[in-house]
């Protein structure tokens, strides 16, 4: 389950000015990444160890610290100890292996023999207790074991790189300390993907699942919610019904909501024939990969299906045993969802809180310095500053700096500017002031050195804009 953040590394050739080496960020090495069809068997930790190593792998693998097609980058902030209490636990960064598609899918077909549909359903529904994540994953892996076609790998349609029947690449690298933090963070991944469905079928408990009184209130709940929508009801709508019920301690921005209305779209709950789902039948990647119009994000069946639709009652009883008759006895016997407040995390400490200024709108002769990564810094100079629309629009470049730290205002001396591999690159952003992750650092800096042209193009935006395109100009970034 690798990220498939993408850095572009482009940098202006030319002398610079850096921190010494001594004092710039020191990536650790990668493990080696080794072919392998071995199941990955997570790691079972008490309740305090369980949160430490979570926060701790969720600090590691920010998507500010991946390299596409390399890893994970280890911040140099990172704390020797807490690094070392991970790799004893079997949750060290990095440690990767290679599995093939035809190896992947052998295994899921076969798990067929021991992990029933049955089962899968007993088990996702128990997962909707509110208490952790929705483990919809647990549904998508059987109805996956019982209906995916045994086949090879025959390569996508107009030189796609993934197979047209399920969905896999060629090969697949998977992260062990990563599927623990997102197995035990999300719960369930984009519905019927087949890493997340062998990470399910690996993870599959010894004894019978038996969903506690709570967990079949929650779903008689769900299934009523979305019933009961608008005729022209869609996706979002779906997802807003669930999410409004409450029934999740932790439900950041609607995550857990969203994955549960998914895997009932891709089980067969909500369908809109001739799209339908697992619980009717095999459907192909290719069939679930269609869309209704190209702004559509969700799946099918779910990008098609309206309120109109409904639940499909008759899936619902094969899978969970529940009609509407049922789950309408069962909500009633439901107490109102109290609101639940988030679960308070004790993130460990990251690197030391860096002190800047005091935050006003920018002026002209400001350098800000832009945290892009828990450990890496860039400093970005304001030429000038124009009010329009009720906001301070500030003329902004790269210097030629990168560090660990912002540097001393006395440091700032005769540093150039950062372009890209073309030329000079320049943006109009507002709302540094507001931004998290920029720091006002000195004021009334004289210009600096600059070689050729200013650009003539000149795109506008937000001062997010100076953390997320920091790597168009510092290759450093794209380094482990």
């Amino acid at each position: 389950m690798e990220s498939n953040t993408n850095r572009t590394a482009c940098v202006k050739r030319g002398a610079r000015n850096l921190e010494t080496s001594a004092a710039r960020p020191r990536p650790r090495p990668l493990v080696r990444v080794v072919l392998s069809s071995r199941a990955v068997t997570l790691q079972n930790l008490e309740a305090a160890d369980l949160e430490r190593a979570c926060a701790l792998l969720e600090r590691l693998y920010d998507q500010r610290n991946v390299i596409h097609d390399k890893g994970v980058r280890v911040p140099s902030t990172f704390a020797a100890a807490d690094l070392a209490w991970l790799d004893e636990r079997g949750l060290a960064p990095n440690q990767r292996t290679r599995v093939t598609h035809d190896a992947l899918v052998t295994r899921i077909v076969k798990s067929k023999r021991t992990r029933s549909i049955a089962d899968a359903a007993r088990l996702f529904v128990a997962s909707l207790d509110g208490d952790g994540p929705p483990h919809g994953a647990y549904l998508e892996a059987g109805l996956l074991a019982a209906r995916l076609p045994a086949h090879r790998f025959a390569g996508g349609a107009k030189g796609s790189a993934s197979c047209p029947i399920c969905g896999l690449e060629r090969e697949v690298v998977r992260d062990r300390a990563e599927e623990f933090m997102q197995w035990h963070r999300w719960g369930s991944g984009i519905p019927g993907d087949l890493p997340w469905a062998a990470l399910a079928l690996e993870q599959w408990p010894r004894g019978p699942a038996k969903p506690s009184p709570a967990a079949r209130r929650h779903l008689a709940a769900i299934l009523l919610a979305l019933d009961a929508l608008p005729p022209a009801a869609r996706a979002g709508a779906a997802f807003s019904a669930v999410r409004a019920l409450g029934l999740f301690a932790e439900d950041r921005h609607g995550a857990a909501s969203r994955s549960v209305v998914e895997t009932l779209a891709f089980a067969g709950i909500l369908e809109a024939p001739p799209h339908v789902g697992m619980a009717t039948r095999f459907v192909s990647h290719r069939e679930r990969d269609a869309r209704p119009t190209v702004r559509t994000e969700v799946d099918a069946p779910l990008g098609f299906w309206r309120g109109a639709n409904g639940v499909s009652w008759s899936n619902a009883k094969t899978l969970f045993g529940v009609t509407k008759a049922t789950a309408t006895r069962d909500a009633k016997r439901a107490a109102p969802a109290a609101a639940r407040p988030p679960p308070r995390r004790s993130r460990p400490a990251a690197a030391k809180p860096v002190r800047g200024l005091p935050r006003r709108p920018a002026a002209p002769g400001d350098v800000w310095a832009v945290r892009v990564r828990e450990d890496a810094w860039v400093l970005a100079y304001v030429w000038r500053t124009q009010r329009s629309g009720g906001r301070v629009w500030a003329l902004a470049e790269y210097l030629d700096w990168f560090g660990s730290a912002p540097p001393e205002a006395s440091a700032l001396r005769g540093i150039g500017v950062r372009g890209r591999h073309d030329g000079r690159w320049q943006t109009r952003a507002h709302g540094l002031e507001k931004t998290t992750g920029l720091l006002l650092v000195a004021e009334k800096v004289p210009a600096p050195k600059t070689r050729g042209p200013a650009p003539d193009r000149i795109p506008s935006g937000g001062a997010k804009d100076l953390l997320q395109l920091a790597d168009w100009c510092f290759s450093e970034l794209d380094e482990l």
